[in-house]
């Protein structure tokens, strides 16, 4: 869903991406520091649910050849996973 955001998001002229994840969310912040977001700022309280603060990420210049390759590699990773998978079904 990342790559197909990033994708659509590039087709559109968009040069920076913007979210908000819960600060205790480990894989999540992981896989968007992965797709070379940046934390940026926390909002406190965010989450209504229990109060969570969720930091603020933005991924820049999505469009530059460092990003372009970023993506690019992390798509190899996922097509190489989803080919492993298949062979062992």
């Amino acid at each position: 869903m990342m790559l197909e955001s990033f994708r659509i998001a590039r087709e559109h002229d968009v040069v920076h991406l913007t979210l908000e994840v819960r600060v205790g969310n480990d894989a999540a912040l992981g896989m968007y520091r992965k797709f070379g977001f940046a934390p940026a700022g926390v909002r406190r309280g965010y989450y209504p649910d229990n109060q969570e603060d969720a930091l603020v990420m933005w991924a820049q210049d999505i469009g530059s050849m460092d990003m372009m390759a970023r993506t690019e590699h992390i798509a190899a990773d996922v097509r190489k996973t989803n080919s492993s998978k298949e062979w062992r079904s």
